[in-house]
């Protein structure tokens, strides 16, 4: 078969997205969610904390979680991007999932290496390791038109 990439075939008037796209599209949108309403959330009660405290004294501790949970949902918005750019097929989706599962991949070996010790993230290692293969299949790449 000339176009496996994982077997299964959402249909989709245009082009037929790969369930392992879907799936992966699906966890990235998901987290992106969850990670930009919980930095929000936090963000309000911290600036909410502030204000009813005394903020002189906590101005430094305000600015830093403000920073903090700001750089936490724009980290969000990316995830959720790319997983908007992966169920559309868009090759930008692609490029930005393989370069963060690699990027990704290598800060967990880093982490392993550094600790001297392999259950130091060896499953996240080998999960992205595994999603970066996936996205290099022929099959898969040629979904996004690569």
């Amino acid at each position: 078969m000339d176009n496996w990439a994982g077997g299964c075939y959402m249909k989709r008037k245009g082009r037929d997205i790969p369930i392992g796209v879907s799936i992966l599209a699906g966890l990235f949108l998901l987290i992106g969610f969850f990670i930009v309403l919980f930095s929000v959330l936090l963000n309000i009660i911290v600036v909410i904390l502030a204000v009813f405290e005394r903020p002189e004294e906590y101005m430094g501790f305000l600015i830093g979680a403000i920073l903090a949970l700001s750089f936490y949902a724009v980290i969000g918005g990316i995830f959720f991007l790319c997983g908007s750019w992966l169920i559309s097929l868009q090759p930008r989706g692609w490029m930005l999932a393989t370069v963060g599962s690699g990027l990704y991949l290598f800060l967990k070996l880093a982490n392993i290496y550094l600790s001297g010790s392999l259950s130091e993230g060896l499953w996240r290692a080998i999960i992205a390791a595994i999603i970066l293969v996936y996205l290099n299949i022929p099959a898969t790449k040629r979904a996004f038109g690569r």
